[in-house]
């Protein structure tokens, strides 16, 4: 039992190798571009997220749900009543932001480095 569970933990791991880093993107709100931060970790068997609103100088918003399953990134914050959905496609999250009822294309890049 032991043995499997240590399997499935490292399977987990190397999935998330994919999506463990700090990306960017950019956010079109009625002609205002804000960029938006997601820095995301493996911890404890398990991912975790945080958030920065760079222009809107809000930093490490934690995210109260982070996964990552089939080559789709979910995040969710219920402080702000937001959502990510990201497919991870040729090294690129592609994705949507929805906040309350609205919802906005963003589109992720791995930040260099991380």
């Amino acid at each position: 039992m032991i043995l499997g569970l240590a399997v499935g933990t490292l399977q987990a791991q190397e999935e998330y190798k994919k999506v463990v880093a700090d990306w960017e993107g950019t956010l079109e709100v009625q002609g205002t571009k804000l960029r938006v931060r997601f820095h995301i970790r493996f911890n404890e068997g398990k991912l975790e997220a945080t958030m920065d609103s760079v222009d809107q100088n809000a930093m490490g918003l934690k995210m109260d749900e982070a996964t990552y399953t089939d080559g789709t990134l979910t995040l969710k914050i219920n402080q702000i009543q937001g959502s990510y959905t990201g497919k991870l496609e040729d090294g690129e999250l592609k994705g949507t932001w929805k906040q309350g009822p609205g919802e906005i294309p963003l589109n992720m890049k791995k930040i260099k480095g991380s």
